[in-house]
């Protein structure tokens, strides 16, 4: 046997070693007809939305352009968070060349999508789902996600979860490759994402009639922003928000502008407090005149995670935490009286929890039945500590004690949670008489707090050591 023959047996025998084999996994596919199959007729276009926008947008990932423009913008001017993409807002962003978002989108059209709808798709999606986002979860931010090389799954949050199986409820993910994946509500992601929901970032507002897209007043929405507040802040608002593209009156206003704003607002108003002082009176509120000093919520700080607790444990389907107050006055016998209700939004989760977290991209190939082989963006996301930041308010809930001393005061703290499908809720306290009408999609009590008159200031109230608030006055 001469050498140059030995020669190319051994790189034969080589590169049989090194050859990787890789186990067909079975692959069942759930088309979108199979999906909404169930859902109430009235509600079905706004699941079919979502699924279809997402798979649309997956698909589009092919291309590394659109990849690396999702990543850049996703990223433009922030610092640990990443920016929400409303479809509506950036549909007409040039990607590559001369062809837009929405081109990229369009051309993925195929024959599961078209059948749902008639003319243009595009504009029915934009029509019926105003508020339809791209988001890249922010527990990725520090993650080395080189585009050439990787391509997300895109998970549909549509209003309720999918599907239900052994694990649970859950929703859809799409990729590329045509694989499809199930994302369980209660169990933490496994793959590298972007998430295709309702805009948490943002509301849409008529700034004429003061309502919402769906008609909820701004009162409802923001009641802190009274039409008197509303009047004085109107132009700093709207000077930093996005008026919609389709030619109405709607303008898409970030919350925590909103916020920011009123609170800013709030302090530049003179505050009085109780001075305790050489005080010797039983109760410190007697130590100056009533009229004179302000009742304060300072600052609220979450004693374990909301979010887990409440909503979805996957860390990427919602990010913000949005958070109704009422704070009421006890009148005599079973009768409550709102005096203040306040609304905390626009915050992320990653502002009120620090997470130490250990995360790895750990893509895999792997071969499915129908598709072939896929590189499935696998990524580990571990906990390894968190800590809860408090977070300042200074909130006026009422000037003095409007009711007399002997009577008790109450707060009451709702997680809240608005869609596209929003109900009407009767709130109240306990089984006392109801309060006022609200509208969410969802929402959890996280309890009340009761006190008197004579309860000291800087007074810490626990609710169940899920969610504490410190009063002052």
């Amino acid at each position: 046997m001469n050498h140059t023959f030995k020669f190319f047996i051994a790189v034969f025998v080589l590169s049989l070693s090194s050859c990787k084999h890789y186990v067909t996994r079975p692959f069942d596919y759930q088309d979108i007809s199979t999906l909404i199959d169930g859902i109430d007729e009235g509600n079905k276009h706004l699941f079919t939305n979502r699924l279809a926008f997402s798979k649309l947008l997956a698909k589009a990932m092919k291309h590394v352009e659109l990849r690396e423009y999702l990543q850049r913008i996703s990223r433009d001017k922030t610092d640990h968070f990443f920016n929400e993409i409303v479809f509506a807002l950036h549909k007409g962003d040039i990607v590559d060349g001369c062809k837009t978002l929405q081109d990229y989108i369009r051309d993925e059209i195929d024959s599961e999508i078209r059948p749902f709808y008639q003319g243009n798709i595009i504009e029915t999606m934009l029509v019926q789902d105003q508020m339809l986002t791209i988001k890249l979860p922010d527990i990725f931010y520090d993650v080395d996600w080189d585009v050439f090389d990787l391509s997300p799954v895109v998970y549909a949050r549509t209003i309720d979860p999918i599907g239900n199986d052994e694990q649970g409820p859950y929703y859809i993910g799409y990729h590329y490759s045509g694989y499809q994946d199930k994302l369980h509500q209660l169990r933490r992601t496994t793959k590298f994402s972007f998430v295709v929901k309702f805009s948490e970032d943002y509301i849409l507002l008529d700034v004429g009639e003061l309502t919402s897209f769906q008609g909820i007043p701004l009162s409802s929405l923001f009641p802190q922003y009274t039409p008197a507040v509303w009047s004085k802040l109107k132009d700093k608002i709207l000077s930093q928000s996005f008026k919609s593209p389709d030619g109405s009156n709607l303008y898409y206003i970030k919350k925590r502008v909103m916020f920011d704003l009123y609170k800013a607002w709030e302090k530049m108003h003179y505050r009085n407090y109780v001075d305790p002082t050489d005080c010797n009176e039983k109760c410190l509120r007697d130590c100056s005149p009533i009229d004179s000093t302000y009742n304060v919520i300072e600052s609220f700080t979450e004693d374990a995670n909301l979010t887990e607790i409440f909503w979805d444990n996957t860390y990427i389907l919602r990010e913000n935490e949005d958070i109704l107050m009422y704070y009421n006055a006890f009148v005599g016998g079973d009768e409550v009286k709102l005096i203040d209700k306040y609304y905390i939004g626009g915050f992320r989760n990653a502002e009120i929890i620090n997470r130490k977290l250990k995360i790895e991209l750990n893509p895999k190939k792997q071969k499915f039945e129908h598709i072939g082989k896929v590189v499935v963006p696998y990524v580990s996301v571990a906990v390894l500590d968190q800590t809860f930041n408090k977070i300042e308010l200074n909130h006026l809930v009422e000037k003095g004690w409007s009711t007399p001393k002997i009577r008790m005061r109450d707060f009451e703290f709702f997680t809240i949670y608005r869609e596209n499908l929003i109900f009407n809720y009767r709130v109240g306290i306990g089984k006392l008489n109801d309060i006022s009408d609200e509208y969410f999609t969802l929402y959890k009590d996280l309890g009340n707090e009761y006190f008197g008159y004579c309860t000291p200031p800087l007074y810490r109230f626990g609710f169940g050591n899920v969610f504490e608030i410190s009063f002052k006055y």
